[in-house]
């Protein structure tokens, strides 16, 4: 297989990920709209369209873990089983991605929360903006540790239990050739707590561990799936094709449930959140990695710029909805009218030209400076990917 495919494959998966980014953008202007009442949610901009992305847009987080899972057996898996990348340096290449933007957003949320609650009374929906909870945001503890609920960049949340899970990882990959088992073991342990019932208060036991710990390993066992797909060659491409099958079946029934036909819960179940995740979410990777024509368009120019900027979106979007909020209660006009769709795609069109801005000019410059500065004068060392794909071809979906 040509050099140039495998970057395209990898690069349909920065696709997804961008896709995903905007699908918790297009969810979380209900911050703006109906307040997360459920009653009135029909009322959004393009309800009919994006019935999905406002019933269950929330699973696009479950979705980045399950990508994140993937990149990382395949990335680093080897050369931690090799012991050839050390927890410090293997902390130094996650931790200076992560952690200039996360701290930069923490502190953009403190003077919009202050300003918010001295024209309102009241913060923007999460009042747990105290000097206990910062601390926590500084360390990555600010959820499934030792926390009381969302606070300051309330998005963050997945952040702390993305950074928990990648130590979890490496302790469990370090020196060990097993991979696919472990990936297997973990799996099953976070979705029997998920299923069965989490242990209350107990880091990476309870509820917050167990909705996403699962996701990322089985991430590992679809990168494990990956590999003996690359073996067959044309049979992969098949394979690659019927993967869409159970995306479209279960995307489609939900869908058709939510437009008036209730019946379909008794083919489909109602736990839809797990029927979307283990059913649509490893077909929806498999195929973009194998069907010539989905890997294609997800690998595309337009759909990989928002892959690189995702984890800009992510974490910038919350501060853009509280500036919107701001602006809203002290315009002497009026409240802005969060229902027009006109507002809807300001909101987005702003999110999007921030965080281009900051990806390239404030994120990537840090990043690789922080690096520097860690290795001294020399450049940040690379961490060897496995030999069937260029490094290059997943540059920026291995370092979300």
């Amino acid at each position: 297989m040509s050099e140039e495919l495998e970057t395209q494959r990898l690069g349909s998966l920065d696709g997804l990920r961008g896709i995903a980014s905007l699908i918790v953008l297009v969810l979380h202007y209900r911050f703006l709209t109906d307040k997360w009442n459920d009653t009135v949610v029909h009322t959004n901009p393009y309800w009919d369209q994006f019935i999905l992305i406002y019933k269950f847009g929330w699973l696009a987080v479950e979705f980045f873990f399950v990508l994140s899972g993937f990149i990382f057996f395949w990335k680093y898996g080897q050369v931690i089983s090799d012991k050839a990348i050390s927890l410090s340096k293997f902390a130094v290449l996650r931790l200076t991605r992560l952690y200039p933007l996360h701290v930069t957003t923490l502190f953009l949320v403190i003077p919009l929360q202050w300003m918010i609650y001295q024209k309102s009374g009241t913060t923007f929906f999460y009042a747990n903006n105290d000097l206990y909870h910062l601390g926590l945001n500084m360390l990555f503890l600010n959820y499934g540790w030792f926390e009381a609920g969302f606070s300051f960049n309330a998005p963050s949340w997945s952040i702390a239990l993305e950074v928990s899970l990648y130590f979890l990882f490496y302790v469990l990959c370090f020196g060990r050739r097993n991979r696919t088992l472990i990936a297997l073991g973990m799996f099953l342990f976070f979705l029997s707590l998920n299923i069965r019932g989490p242990v209350a208060n107990i880091p990476f036991m309870n509820e917050h561990f167990a909705r996403v710990g699962y996701c990322f390993f089985l991430g590992g066992l679809i990168h494990h799936f990956y590999t003996k797909l690359l073996k067959m060659g044309k049979a992969a491409e098949v394979i690659g094709a019927l993967a869409v099958v159970p995306v479209v079946v279960v995307l489609g029934s939900i869908h058709y449930f939510f437009m008036g036909h209730p019946g379909i819960a008794q083919l489909t179940g109602a736990r839809f959140n797990t029927l979307i995740i283990l059913g649509a979410f490893p077909g929806l990777i498999i195929a973009a990695l194998f069907q010539p024509s989905i890997s294609k368009l997800l690998g595309s120019a337009p759909l990989r710029f928002f892959g690189d900027i995702s984890y800009s979106m992510y974490m910038i979007h919350f501060s853009v909805l509280m500036t919107f909020h701001y602006f809203s209660i002290t315009s002497t006009s009026g409240p802005i009218d969060f229902l027009k769709k006109g507002t809807f795609w300001m909101y987005l069109s702003v999110v999007v030209g921030i965080s281009t801005l900051s990806y390239n000019y404030f994120e990537k410059p840090a990043m690789k400076k922080l690096r520097e500065l860690w290795y001294g004068e020399r450049k940040a060392e690379v961490i060897s990917s496995p030999p069937e794909i260029p490094v290059e071809a997943v540059a920026a979906t291995a370092d979300r």
